[in-house]
């Protein structure tokens, strides 16, 4: 909490009985709330109770002189001077209020709902907001009344299985009515609002209308995601849309006991479109279908609730790291060659080419550099294909082949016997043995990892990231804290999140993103072709 800068003081002190929490002090009124109504504090907390509430008077008073003057005179704060001061202490910033209960039993949680109401700031206090006109995009305010345009902001997309997909938002301005004609401010799609549903637990009550602050869901809004924008058609506000964290550590998964694969996206999308922060793909150099999210408990919750929600098992494993090959040297004039005779029609295809590596991230190029009618223009293209399909996979252990510039120089063909397949054969021929004469070497993805650590562990963290090949680019203080920004291989950091926690107790977090591929060091490099050759002879 010292990190977050925040005063936090206790507000609700629990009540621990012999099979749980049987209920909450409220230390503002000095009573118990129990599930079976309020009543007085039981004898064995009324000593700690009135040293709490003495700490919460204190706390209150030191945030406004003349509650501070009235408690130095007095010696304490009436219930309504402490109710007050804690309202402005909290909606101020001043102070953080603690509270406890079970979510489980619903202890304490009708009193945690009735101070929200009272200690946080209403949508008036809140004040206008700041967004841009749907066509010009000119900066414009609204303010949170029910007369100014419509305006929302969607923050929870839910899958239920018997209404089907709501989008869940909360009314930042204006007044929003079943049968209501809005806008998608952030992809343009128009919708009638055909019933605005009211959360209440898991319930979902039927209301006509919802103004500043309101929580209401609708269901099936096509192409309406967490994060989006609705407002009016006409004269609507483009409202800041929500940032939403992107995934910092990745898991292969694999189908459990022999499941349907199809079974198993299907649910996971449902997952996907709940919550922004997982993403499912599919690295084509590996083939893994991969899941992203914000750290291993929360990949591992999702595994578990694709199970108990969809009767679906997925195994974790870590991923592949997807290496490239590239080449390090010009190669000229490299053949490629199909010559078949099988009696009748054959296959006669010769091709000729220069390979040169590019920089980092230029990608692949192809030239066409024939002349005098070597081969048939007509017969380029599928030397092109050829080429392009054989970069799939490169010599050295099978990866993508990039950053290559190749050049078709020359060729022989037979006008009876030559075709696109012939040269489209040649070609990949061609290209292989032009990588192997051009000093093929693999490449490794570089991760950009920003990592924030409590002041003891920076020394620790800054240690081990070099452990692991990374260079330190920038340390910047943070809190008590800092933040530490490096480039690391991303085979050394597929795993990190359990050593992060470890050397920080927990404290520490990281956020990972590509950056470039480099060369790999020789000698991990031959580990790495020896793995791989050993894979594909199995």
């Amino acid at each position: 909490l010292s990190q977050l800068e925040v005063h936090p003081v206790l507000v609700a002190l629990p009540i621990q009985g012999k099979s749980g929490l049987d209920g909450v002090v409220d230390l503002a009124h000095m009573q118990a709330i129990m599930p079976g109504g309020s009543g007085a504090i039981p004898d064995d907390l009324v000593e700690d109770a009135q040293l709490r509430r003495e700490a919460l008077m204190e706390a209150v008073a030191e945030t406004d002189d003349e509650l501070l003057e009235r408690y130095l005179d007095d010696g304490e704060l009436s219930d309504d001077d402490l109710a007050r001061g804690l309202a402005a202490a909290a909606r101020g910033g001043q102070i953080l209020p603690v509270f406890c209960g079970s979510a489980l039993t619903e202890v304490g949680v009708g009193f945690l709902l009735r101070e929200l109401v009272d200690l946080l700031p209403s949508p008036l206090d809140r004040g206008e907001w700041s967004g841009s006109g749907l066509e010009g995009g000119e900066p414009r305010t609204v303010e949170p009344d029910r007369s100014s345009p419509f305006s929302a902001v969607v923050f929870k997309t839910i899958v239920d299985r018997y209404a089907g997909t709501l989008s869940a938002f909360r009314v930042v301005s204006g007044t929003v009515h079943a049968d209501s004609h809005i806008v998608n401010a952030t992809t343009g799609e128009r919708f009638r609002v055909s019933k605005l549903l009211m959360p209440q637990g898991g319930k979902h009550v039927d209301v006509d209308e919802a103004g500043p602050g309101d929580v209401v869901a609708v269901a099936k809004f096509k192409d309406c995601h967490t994060g989006n924008v609705l407002t009016d058609e006409k004269g609507g506000i483009h409202l800041p849309e929500l940032e939403l964290p992107e995934g910092v550590i990745s898991y292969a998964i694999e189908s459990g006991g022999g499941k349907d694969d199809d079974k198993i996206f299907q649910s996971l999308a449902k997952l996907v479109e709940e919550d922004p922060s997982l993403h499912v793909g599919r690295e084509d150099s590996t083939g893994e279908f991969l899941l992203t999210g914000m750290g291993e408990l929360h990949i591992r919750t999702t595994a578990r609730k694709l199970k108990r929600l969809y009767g679906v098992d997925i195994q974790l494993k870590t991923p592949k790291v997807p290496y490239r090959e590239t080449v390090t040297k010009k190669a000229e004039h490299v053949e490629g060659k199909l010559k078949k005779q099988t009696g009748g029609a054959g296959m006669y295809g010769v091709c000729y080419i220069d390979i040169e590596p590019r920089r980092r991230a230029e990608g692949f190029e192809f030239e066409d550099k024939v002349v005098g009618g070597a081969i048939p223009k007509g017969l380029i293209p599928a030397v092109a294909k050829g080429v392009v399909e054989a970069c799939g996979k490169g010599p050295l252990a099978g990866y993508p082949v990039v950053d290559v510039k190749v050049a078709c120089v020359d060729g022989k063909y037979h006008p009876v016997d030559s075709n696109e397949m012939a040269f489209h054969l040649a070609g990949s021929f061609a290209l292989k043995a032009a990588v192997a004469a051009a000093g093929p070497v693999l490449l490794e993805p570089f991760m950009t990892a920003e990592v924030t650590a409590p002041e003891e562990s920076v020394g620790d963290v800054i240690g081990d990231l070099s452990s692991r090949r990374g260079v330190v680019q920038t340390t910047e203080s943070r809190f008590h804290g800092a933040t530490i920004v490096a480039k690391v291989p991303m085979s050394e950091m597929l795993e990190y999140a359990t050593t992060l926690t470890s050397i920080t107790g927990g404290k520490g977090e990281f956020h990972l993103e590509f950056s470039h591929y480099a060369e790999v060091p020789r000698k991990l490099a031959d580990k790495i072709i020896e793995k791989a050759s050993a894979a594909t002879q199995h």
